[in-house]
């Protein structure tokens, strides 16, 4: 029978002291009790399932999936179970509490904050931490590279368990957000060092998650649609922090945590790596831009990578090795080695376009432009091997990425080859283009192509076409008209009618009647048996001409 508001209020707040009294906050074991209780509340794990006299009873989920069912005895705390193998107290009884009590009790916080600084006697704990320190213990800047990695690999691997990831891949998206932004509540006090935390996470979350399914059976599509999206977060991340410490000077006690990640780099490319391969260059790209940036540093990567791929030809040592080359601006080497390389990855460039582009430098720009140029058509019937929305999706973004206004003024003729190797989509900005350059013939020859129906060539130029060129689209009318027509339904009649009095004008203006009047009395004989297309065309006054 449900309590009464006050009656269970009453209840939780006896539960709750002696839940404070028997756990110690100068046991490490207890305080984990509580922080990672706090942890399965804060985050929504913990349901209360039914609150009768005496008993609240609930479920409290993991992060990899699994439940234990927990009653909350509020009359004897210590008689209180959960199905965990935890002997008494455990997190999922302190998270139930917490959600049970969410309504009746002070803050969780201040009821933390009172657990930790009420001594359990007379004497002071040492050691007795606030509660904000308990849930937030910040990363020391001295801890070291390694401490500051095995850390994040450990939660990682807490909190992100291979066996229930491999089990559900679409857990990535939730729960590597709230571990991510979990583990930067742990940045260091000092505002200098946190970027360079910042980096590590995502740097070392990206790394345990290409390790975690490096091996795995799932299908490569399935984990692009589970996984993508928060890796590609972790990139963006990574490289927002890159900047913003590549813009000072290096700190001297940063030599240290910057060397680590400029050796753990080179493992992004490695061959043995078969997932995630774009997330992993973009990191691996991002990091030399922004952060690695002393000319002997790029010259020893360089110089390493040029003799792995001479080794081994593999598409993330090939575009690594492609990337150093960029960076030091040795085009004429970078032309030579992307020639040489298969036409797969130009997904790839579209990384330096934007880069070349956004910076003004179009001698960059040009060439890998050109370069793309030459590798479209093979790497467009390569997508079209598998999913059209991949060849949808690299048009649109690498129509994004150029600067379509500098190139329609400075090499003209390249940005047609590229909208030409992209056809179908491509359409829209090459009819656009077409029309801005007074090409009508060749606009014609497109809608043919592309076998526009004439009301959507009404909103895309027909109108401009018919005013600059009058003759080169007569063929669009007269094939348009007979496609609706064939639809043989009195909509489309209408509208075949209704053309063929612009049609009709424009014979005119060409002072071409008589071949007018040939081609409309072909047209009726040949469409005789159509009654209602002959009604529509005595209603337009077709028939008299």
């Amino acid at each position: 029978m449900p309590v009464h508001s006050e009656a269970l209020k009453s209840q939780l707040d006896s539960f709750g002291a002696k839940l404070k009294a028997g756990l110690n906050p100068a046991l490490p074991s207890d305080k984990l009790i509580m922080e990672n209780g706090f942890r399965l509340y804060s985050v929504g794990r913990a349901t209360v399932q039914q609150t009768d006299s005496g008993l609240i009873a609930g479920s409290v989920e993991q992060p990899d999936g699994s439940s234990f069912n927990v009653h909350l005895d509020l009359s004897f705390p210590s008689s209180s179970t959960c199905t965990c193998p935890a002997e008494h107290w455990c997190a999922h009884q302190t998270a139930l509490f917490f959600e049970a009590s969410r309504d009746f009790m002070e803050p969780v916080y201040d009821f933390l904050n009172d657990w930790v600084t009420t001594p359990q006697n007379p004497a002071a704990i040492p050691g007795v931490m606030r509660a904000s320190d308990l849930l937030k213990t910040r990363t020391a800047t001295d801890d070291g590279p390694d401490m500051w990695m095995k850390k994040i690999t450990n939660t990682a691997q807490e909190r992100l368990a291979a066996r229930s990831v491999h089990k559900n891949p679409y857990i990535i998206e939730y729960e590597g957000r709230n571990l991510y932004e979990d583990l930067l509540k742990q940045r260091p006090a000092k505002r200098e060092w946190q970027p360079l935390y910042e980096l590590y996470v995502s740097f070392g979350l990206l790394t345990y998650m290409t390790d975690l399914f490096n091996e795995t059976q799932i299908s490569r599509e399935l984990l692009h649609r589970a996984c993508s999206s928060f890796l590609f977060y972790l990139v963006e991340e990574a490289s927002g922090a890159a900047e913003d410490i590549g813009v000072h000077a290096l700190p001297f006690e940063f030599d240290q945590y910057i060397g680590y990640l400029r050796r753990e780099t080179a493992a992004l490319l490695t061959p043995e790596k078969k997932v995630f391969i774009g997330q992993r260059i973009d990191l691996y790209r991002h990091l030399w831009t922004s952060l690695f940036k002393r000319e002997a540093w790029r010259k020893e990567e360089r110089m390493r990578l040029q003799t792995l791929i001479e080794e081994k030809h593999d598409l993330a040592l090939s575009i690594g090795y492609l990337h150093q080359l960029y960076l030091a601006n040795e085009l004429e080497a970078f032309a030579a080695a992307a020639k040489s390389m298969p036409d797969t990855g130009v997904d790839l460039y579209l990384f330096w376009l934007m880069e070349a582009f956004s910076a003004k430098q179009y001698e960059k720009a040009r060439m890998l432009v050109k370069i793309a140029d030459e590798k479209l058509e093979g790497y467009m019937q390569q997508l079209e091997k598998g999913d059209s929305m991949q060849s949808r999706r690299f048009a649109h973004w690498f129509l994004t990425y150029i600067d379509t206004d500098w190139l329609m003024e400075k090499e003209p003729l390249l940005y047609k080859s590229l909208l030409e190797r992209m056809l179908p989509y491509s359409y829209t900005d090459l009819s656009l283009y077409f029309i801005q350059i007074d090409q009508y013939r060749e606009w014609v020859e497109l809608q043919l192509w592309m076998d526009r129906e004439l009301p959507e060539l009404d909103r895309s130029g027909l109108k401009e076409a018919v005013k600059h060129a009058p003759e080169e689209v007569l063929p669009l009318f007269h094939h348009g008209i007979l496609r609706l027509i064939d639809e043989r339904n009195r909509a489309s009649y209408k509208k075949a009618v209704r053309y063929l009095k612009r049609l009709r004008t424009l014979y005119k203006k060409l002072k071409r009647v008589d071949r007018w009047e040939l081609y409309i009395n072909d047209l009726l004989e040949e469409k005789k048996r159509l009654r209602a297309f002959q009604e529509e065309c005595r209603k337009g006054q077709l028939t008299d001409a």
